[in-house]
């Protein structure tokens, strides 16, 4: 007899996280929707976080756990892609929650609307006490629009091109081929700006949360003090080929490059400024290559505030009369 299919698969990756384990799995079995698969990979820990999900699985069939060695995140969520029978997929952070009416809010969205993406805000935790602040960006909500389906609606929506917040269509990770990164931190960048890019729909709501929370030992929390900095400007190679041969495959408007070249300046100036001394000259090397190719006169998601910071990083002195105009 065939296995049945179920309405939502949530990969979750587990490393070392005994600490919060619990909570973040006391929230997915608790969740007011009932129709989920919680695919749990083990990645090699070393503390007691296999002992607790062989717990719960014992006392719930909805849990499914897998046993691996060590792959890094890219490598559980790639594992747990080829076991996802859901018709919506998500991924859950094993040391996050989310509100419990968390999934029944995005698939009614997404069913309602015909989404190949539901997405809902974010509340960060730290120490104890919740920070609120919605990772979905503010402007995207200014635009009064709960459907994005343009370049031009998406493009502050992909500047907090996360994860977790989200449901995606399973058919859309799966035509597409839509697939993490191996062996190179932060690649969930890859993967939901891919994703955000090739749905035909992305349904907003804001009556719900995924609750972030904020570790000093977190590979991103690390990032600016370690060498796993580089990764990013990795990553962003690897997408803009993507993305290249997506428009000149006809697969995706020329729009998506441009918003990708966008992205990629944003987030390469920002973490610029915020990478220590120790690897402040190596970073910025490594991002004036990435960024050099980029036409940024002819970008229309380039304005002039980030036209200075592309000059500020790349050295480019501009004379006080183009100075004049850019700050009128």
């Amino acid at each position: 007899m065939a296995e049945k299919n179920v309405k939502i698969s949530v990969v979750v990756p587990v490393y070392n996280v005994e600490k919060y384990l619990r909570e973040c799995l006391e929230s997915l079995v608790n969740q007011t929707f009932k129709d989920i698969e919680i695919i749990c990979v083990n990645n090699g820990s070393t503390d007691n976080s296999l002992e607790i999900l062989e717990e719960y699985a014992k006392k719930d069939s909805r849990i499914i756990v897998i046993n691996q060695e060590n792959r890094g995140p890219s490598g559980s969520r790639n594992r747990g892609l080829e076991c996802v029978r859901g018709e919506y997929l998500a991924f859950v952070d094993s040391d996050d929650y989310m509100d419990l009416d968390f999934y029944e809010k995005l698939y009614k969205s997404a069913k309602e609307t015909d989404a190949d993406i539901a997405a809902t805000k974010v509340k960060f935790f730290k120490d104890g006490e919740y920070i609120e602040k919605n990772i979905i960006n503010k402007h995207t909500y200014r635009m009064g629009k709960d459907i994005l389906e343009t370049p031009d609606d998406k493009i502050y929506f992909v500047r907090v091109a996360n994860l977790w917040n989200k449901i995606y269509k399973t058919e859309l990770i799966n035509k597409n081929n839509i697939r993490f990164v191996n062996g190179i931190t932060f690649e969930d960048t890859h993967f939901s700006f891919l994703a955000i890019a090739l749905a035909k729909k992305i349904s907003i709501i804001s009556d719900t949360s995924y609750i972030y929370r904020l570790r000093e030992t977190s590979i991103l929390s690390r990032a600016f003090y370690s060498d796993y900095v580089f990764d990013i400007c990795k990553i962003f190679n690897k997408l803009r080929n993507h993305v290249a041969e997506l428009v000149e495959s006809g697969s995706l408007h020329i729009d998506y490059k441009k918003m990708c070249d966008f992205y990629m300046l944003k987030v390469l100036y920002e973490w610029n400024n915020s990478v220590v001394d120790k690897y402040k000259e190596s970073f910025k090397a490594a991002a004036i290559d990435e960024l050099k190719s980029i036409d940024v006169e002819n970008n229309k998601y380039i304005n002039a505030k980030f036209r200075r910071r592309y000059n500020k990083l790349m050295g480019i002195q501009e004379s006080f009369f183009k100075k004049l105009l850019i700050f009128r």
